[in-house]
């Protein structure tokens, strides 16, 4: 029967639910009352934040309405020019931004001028008067406003014969004095919003709780309906009870300063009450003891038994096409997967054994055609270099000819110079064999344990002589890990690359610096040989081709030194890369696993 992975995983699913909701079942009894405990505490400090939002919110507004009437260009002519208008145009701008008082003060601390929203009769304040001095409840608010700072306040003040509950903001108008090159304090404009029910009920429904604030200066604020307030209560709140019952319903009670910054500082009088509900989170602890019962532990052993099982037969066969898959990522063409398993999974193995195998079946014949494109460049280029010397070999001669025939007296110098070049171009001739030779029938290395140092120093004492070229340093730690290599062909290699250091360095100043180092890669030691020059460098372009054959930038170069080199490297389980820059040199790093 073909069961689907759906299915299985379905299954397995309400298994495990199953095995929790046993779990839970065990566990409620003890964690219910903490958790509901924490709930409580959860939804107190949201709601406080909340109120604390609402309060700030009110202060960014008269924050804002301030800032908008201190760029007024009436109010700032009529603060420059002393106009007794001021009188008038803060009324309206107080009318405007629906503020409950506005007040303007003179860089001396002196009323200039002042409006509120009249309840009754008009309130008489002297125009003119010291708010200074006498010091007051805002005296140490306002000086800060005169020093040029924005203050936010919220408590209660005493001005003149008036005691009130505010927000309030005191900011100071600037103007660029020339003379003495900086901002100065034309006057602080200081506006007011009243706390009052209003502002508690709208709060209330923001924040999600019931609302006190009750200070000895004035009658205690709420959000509750009309007349829930009575002396009573607010002893009963004094006390400090976790909860209290208003009107049938259960608050959680959380008591705290009444939100209000000057700066960053709290200080006010005023104390907040929150009454946080709570019917609902009882009626959700009640139907949650009745929803987790004894039912619920019903074969909840062997659930887990069958979701272990389940689970298996799902993760077996995946692991081995993992396997399998890693082999096949690694380099192995030949590997496949061995799963019977009647479901998708069987699909998706043989869809990837059929890949694997036209994937090997590809590989081959990209390698043959490689193979084939790689010689016919060879056999390209190396016919090129081959005419190359065999131009000057033929000039000479018929050179050589020609003398004999014309003029017999300087024919043996001119033989003896011919020569030179014949031979010259020869050798050559030989050079460009041995590599090509030795590029074509490279052997397959013999690795065995070696010590790295030891091939490393014999490469560069090779050099590193008086009139051998530029001074080598060798930075080294006194013993590395050995290393599976053939010594002879890494001793090539490093000889190849020290050689070309040298040469690169021909006419400049300076050292190669070799360095020799133990790192991880990808969670195993590796050796990383590095071999930095300060020579001409090269541009982009010669370093994409710098491993290519038969591509060089010196003069009588084969082309193949490099493309040896990667190729015995990479046959060592290794890494080869170059990095180098036109004017400032080369640094060629070579990385070899520490494996034995």
């Amino acid at each position: 029967m073909r069961i689907s992975i759906f299915a299985k995983l379905a299954l397995s699913f309400l298994v495990i639910v199953a095995g929790v909701m046993g779990f839970l079942a065990n566990r409620a009894g003890f964690e219910l009352e903490k958790s509901f405990d924490d709930l409580v505490i959860q939804r107190q400090e949201r709601m406080a934040s909340g109120f604390e939002l609402e309060v700030d919110q009110l202060l960014m507004g008269l924050e804002s309405q301030l800032a908008g009437m201190a760029i007024d260009p009436a109010l700032m002519l009529q603060l420059v020019e002393g106009d007794r208008s001021l009188i008038d145009r803060t009324r309206d701008l107080r009318r405007i931004a629906a503020l409950d008082r506005l007040w303007v003060v003179s860089p001396e601390g002196v009323l200039l001028a002042e409006s509120h929203k009249s309840t009754g009769a008009a309130e008489q304040y002297a125009f003119g008067d010291d708010l200074l001095d006498p010091p007051g409840t805002y005296t140490g608010t306002l000086i800060r406003a005169l020093e040029g700072e924005t203050v936010w306040k919220v408590g209660v003040e005493e001005i003149a014969a008036d005691t009130f509950f505010v927000a309030e903001v005191f900011m100071p108008i600037t103007i660029y004095d020339g003379l003495l090159g900086r901002d100065q304090v034309e006057a602080v404009l200081w506006g007011a919003q009243e706390i009052d029910t209003d502002f508690m009920v709208r709060a209330a429904g923001l924040a999600g709780a019931e609302l006190i604030a009750e200070s000895p200066d004035f009658d205690a604020l709420t959000s509750l309906p009309e007349g829930s307030i009575d002396s009573e209560l607010i002893r009963t709140l004094s006390l400090g009870h976790r909860e209290i019952i208003l009107d049938d319903e259960t608050y959680g009670l959380a008591t705290l300063p009444f939100p209000g910054t000057e700066t960053g500082s709290s200080e006010t009088p005023v104390t907040l009450y929150l009454l946080v509900p709570k019917s609902d989170l009882l009626e959700r602890r009640q139907r949650l003891m009745q929803a987790i019962g004894i039912e619920a532990a019903i074969g909840a052993v062997v659930a887990l038994l069958l979701a272990f099982l389940l689970a298996k037969t799902i993760t077996l066969p995946i692991e081995r096409l993992k396997t399998a898959v890693t082999g096949l990522a690694s380099g192995d063409i030949s590997r496949r997967a061995d799963v019977h398993s009647r479901d998708e999974v069987e699909d998706l193995v043989n869809a990837f054994n059929t890949m694997a195998d036209d994937l090997e079946v590809n590989t081959r014949r990209l390698v043959e055609a490689e193979k084939l494109s790689a010689w016919r460049e060879v056999a390209r280029r190396l016919a090129h270099e081959i005419k190359n010397p065999l131009s000057p070999i033929k000039l000479s001669m018929q050179n050589l000819v020609r003398i004999y025939g014309r003029d017999p007296e300087t024919y043996e110098s001119t033989l003896h110079e011919t020569s030179e070049t014949i031979l010259e171009e020869v050798e050559r001739l030989r050079t460009l064999a041995d590599e090509f030779s030795n590029f074509a029938r490279m052997p397959k290395p013999v690795l065995m344990p070696t010590d790295i140092l030891d091939v490393i120093r014999g490469a560069v004492s090779l050099f590193d002589k008086p009139g051998a070229g530029a001074k080598i340093e060798l930075t080294c730690p006194d013993s590395l890990p050995r290393v599976m290599l053939d010594r002879d062909a890494m001793s090539r290699v490093l000889t190849n690359l020290v050689k070309n250091a040298q040469e690169a360095m021909k006419g400049r100043t300076g050292s190669i610096d070799v360095s020799v180092e133990l790192v991880g890669i990808g969670g195993s030691p590796w050796v990383r040989i590095m071999i930095r020059d300060r020579g001409v460098g090269m541009d982009e372009e010669a370093l994409k081709q710098s491993f290519n054959p038969y591509f060089t930038t010196k003069r009588g170069g084969s082309g193949l030194g490099l493309a040896i080199v990667q190729s015995v490297v990479s046959e060592h389980g290794g890494r080869i890369r170059i990095a180098s820059e036109v004017g400032e040199g080369t640094l060629v790093t070579l990385e070899l696993p520490s494996k034995v």
